[in-house]
């Protein structure tokens, strides 16, 4: 068997207030400048090691976190990235040996469903969060849970709105006390513990199952299964 690159796996998760100012990740207090020039700063470094690959992920890139990255690469490097996009949505991003992908595109489900379809633990369970109550004027909101509908209560499946208004009113039962510049940095970290788990689980499965590492060299589920299939099973010759 052929053998496979080394591949650092990055899972990135960004977070932004509803407002004007900059994305912010979800980590311990940022250090002075942009929140862009910071995440740059990290991925050229990464470039620069003794990486032979480096694969950069985000659940549903192509939708956002795609443009934030590949604003930054253009406005903070002088790097002449290769972008593959279907329409407007953007699928990947490479320079050199440095490679951004959807992990959407592989595993196509909510952040939140990934560690009960790929059999992880409890302790992965994404949680709740009032995006709606995410403003800028809220930033420092220090008072009881926000109302159901700060968490988008109507847009919830059934089961899943049984489950949330059951949690919400034992919360609030309980004199619960909502801080949101903590609320926010759990909910995050959470966040960027569950994608690599869940995609390095993937990951792991995969290469079990077929002998191919499905995010090198690949954007997209269907063109890992190509490679399965050309790797495996394709027979010498037979395409002229």
């Amino acid at each position: 068997m052929k053998e496979r690159k080394k591949t650092a796996i990055i899972a990135t998760s960004l977070k932004i207030q509803k407002s004007n100012s900059p994305p912010t990740i979800a980590e311990s207090p940022p250090p002075k400048g942009s929140a862009r020039g910071q995440h740059m700063l990290v991925l050229s470094q990464l470039r620069n090691k003794n990486h032979r690959y480096v694969t950069c992920i985000a659940h549903n890139a192509k939708g956002y976190d795609g443009n934030f990255i590949l604003r930054s690469v253009l406005e903070n490097t002088d790097w002449k990235p290769e972008v593959i996009t279907s329409g407007s949505k953007i699928l990947s991003i490479t320079f050199k040996k440095l490679q951004f992908i959807d992990s959407l595109n592989f595993l196509p489900m909510a952040l939140t469903k990934l560690p009960i379809s790929l059999g992880l633990q409890d302790s992965f369970v994404k949680g709740y969060f009032p995006h709606f109550h995410n403003t800028k004027e809220n930033s420092r909101y220090v008072d009881p849970l926000p109302a159901p509908e700060m968490y988008g209560i109507e847009t919830m499946a059934s089961k899943e709105k049984s489950e949330f208004l059951k949690w919400h009113g034992e919360l609030s039962r309980s004199s619960y006390v909502f801080l949101m510049e903590l609320e926010i940095k759990k909910y995050c970290i959470q966040d960027v513990h569950i994608l690599p788990m869940s995609c390095l689980h993937f990951r792991e499965i995969f290469i079990a199952t077929t002998g191919v590492d499905p995010f090198c060299k690949a954007v997209t589920i269907a063109s890992a299964c190509i490679k399965v299939f050309r790797w495996n099973f394709l027979q010498p010759d037979t395409i002229e």
